[in-house]
């Protein structure tokens, strides 16, 4: 995507981001506006997280009626669920901004982890050229998933990838520790499904006997630690391996069903649907 048909390039964008998946961290608007002097005070409560990077000029903001604090470039503000806030750009140097509408469980460990609240809910970016790199990715055209759920996958991503840069930068002490045996375990056998997703004799009876665990204790554990069961962990894999290779173009069907250990296409065609909505062979690439 060039810069000149970049979507940033107009003074105010955004997207509705929708969720199927009920997913931990679940994205429901991205947005970007470039504030004129004269744009008016934001009155924001809401019931979601709502996390701001100011990618230029600066503006201010008060939470809970508390007196107005200047916020600048390269800095990045987070307004929590219900809380009251008050944000306008400076007359002089207006902000222009970028800001993810977002909600989960996975939010909330990811804001304490980040150290939000130890520094008034606001952290200065070192490495703001990444965080730009992800923003223009979000928002790149040609990136853009056809397909609804494959789309907010692609977003909760990349609002991971941010996550990454921001907590690197601001990883509270008390948020590091040492995984448990059982998070070691579960490691252990995510990497197991990452290298044996296509061959065609996995199974959870399988991977509980390798690792020499009962399967319904194995499922319970998985989906304790991770959130989704193993068996759904390895058809997203899968699925997302499936239209890798439809996008290549370069294989059939049937062809492709087998590369993921499918007994036939026509199981693997069913999975597919019930997955994206629509049959490999109708799939908008």
């Amino acid at each position: 995507m060039s810069k000149k048909n970049s979507p940033l390039n107009n003074t105010l964008y955004y997207r509705i981001i929708f969720d199927d998946y009920n997913l931990d961290l679940s994205p429901s608007i991205i947005g970007f506006e470039k504030c004129s002097k004269n744009k008016g005070t934001i009155n924001l409560k809401k019931s979601c997280y709502v996390l701001h990077f100011v990618l230029s000029g600066k503006g201010y903001i008060s939470f809970n009626n508390g007196g107005d604090i200047e916020i600048g470039e390269n800095t990045c503000f987070l307004i929590e669920p219900n809380c009251a806030a008050s944000y306008y750009p400076d007359h002089d140097d207006p902000w222009s901004y970028f800001w993810i509408e977002m909600n989960g469980e996975m939010v909330t460990k990811l804001c304490y982890a980040a150290s939000f609240k130890e520094h008034n809910m606001m952290l200065e970016i070192n490495n703001m050229h990444a965080i730009r790199g992800i923003i223009n990715r979000m928002f790149d055209e040609e990136a853009i998933c056809p397909n609804q759920n494959g789309e907010t996958l692609r977003i909760s991503g990349l609002i991971y990838e941010l996550f990454s840069l921001i907590i690197s930068e601001h990883q509270r002490t008390d948020s590091i520790r040492q995984l448990s045996k059982k998070e070691e375990q579960v490691k252990l056998i995510i990497e197991c499904i990452n290298s044996n997703f296509t061959s065609p004799g996995l199974s959870v009876k399988k991977i509980a006997d390798q690792f020499f665990f009962n399967p319904s204790y194995l499922t319970r554990m998985f989906k304790e630690t991770t959130g989704v069961a193993p068996t759904k962990y390895i058809n997203l894999l899968r699925m997302r391996r499936a239209v890798e290779l439809l996008k290549m173009k370069n294989f059939s069907i049937s062809q492709i069903a087998y590369a993921l250990g499918y007994k036939n296409q026509f199981y693997f065609s069913r999975e597919f649907k019930r997955h994206f909505g629509t049959p490999p062979s109708k799939y908008d690439l």
